[in-house]
């Protein structure tokens, strides 16, 4: 057997430890006392012990390291499970599970975390990749709350376009915004608390950030801790019932 695909799976695996050892060292330079004021492709190839043209062959630019960093965070702190938040049956349930994963992310890394979006105010480059992070979540939080709006939603004639099929269809799914039903909901006040799908996704939005999660938990409170407060929260703001 011939001996090169041994081989290229040595290749294979070395570059992996380098990539993930240039990542660590981004990280530590993140966290440690003054590391940002000199945090660059250079210092983070010698805290590798790495060539600068080793950094730009993994990660193409600063940017490009840092989005990498993102990536790591998110999967060390479980994000891949958030699909799962979506295949919730009800959509109370598919919120308390965005919450719950959200939070696990939050305190997987948070000295990270906080170090990042704290930076995010200096760097327009972490700006800019917080920014979109951010938008990621903003979007999972619109599916969720045009769920819930459906469900909250009159079943009678005040809602135009509305009939029981369409209700059964969109029980699972988020409402087209282009739809007569959908353009109810972004246009008129909801059943529930009285909000809007803009103002339901600004609250959850907000409920679900590190910042709120990190006020919460402070310097001793535990992630079990933590979930539940922020489930009965965002309970309470969109004024809904405990399933």
């Amino acid at each position: 057997m011939s001996p090169r695909p041994y081989r290229a799976g040595q290749r294979q695996t070395a570059s992996e430890q380098t990539r993930a050892r240039i990542v660590a060292a981004a990280r530590e330079l993140l966290i440690s006392p003054g590391g940002y004021a000199n945090f660059s492709i250079e210092t983070v190839a010698r805290q590798a012990d790495v060539a600068r043209m080793t950094v730009y062959h993994h990660f193409g630019s600063k940017l490009g390291l840092l989005e990498a960093l993102c990536d790591s965070l998110a999967s060390s702190g479980g994000m891949q499970e958030l699909a799962t938040a979506f295949q919730q049956p009800e959509p109370l349930a598919a919120l308390n599970r965005f919450i719950e994963i959200f939070g696990r992310f939050w305190d997987a890394d948070r000295s990270v975390l906080r170090r990042l979006r704290a930076l995010a105010v200096l760097d327009p480059d972490i700006e800019q990749l917080i920014q979109t992070r951010d938008e990621w979540r903003r979007r999972g939080l619109q599916v969720i709350a045009q769920r819930l709006l459906v469900q909250q939603a009159p079943t009678s004639n005040d809602a135009p376009g509305f009939c029981p099929d369409e209700q059964s269809a969109s029980s699972h799914s988020a409402v087209r915004a282009d739809s007569p039903r959908g353009s109810w909901f972004a246009g008129r006040q909801a059943p529930a608390g009285n909000q809007t799908l803009d103002q339901y996704v600004e609250v959850l939005f907000t409920l679900t950030s590190f910042e709120c999660f990190d006020m919460l938990a402070g310097p001793t409170r535990s992630i079990e801790a933590v979930v539940p407060v922020m489930q009965q929260l965002a309970r309470a703001a969109l004024n809904l019932s405990k399933e």
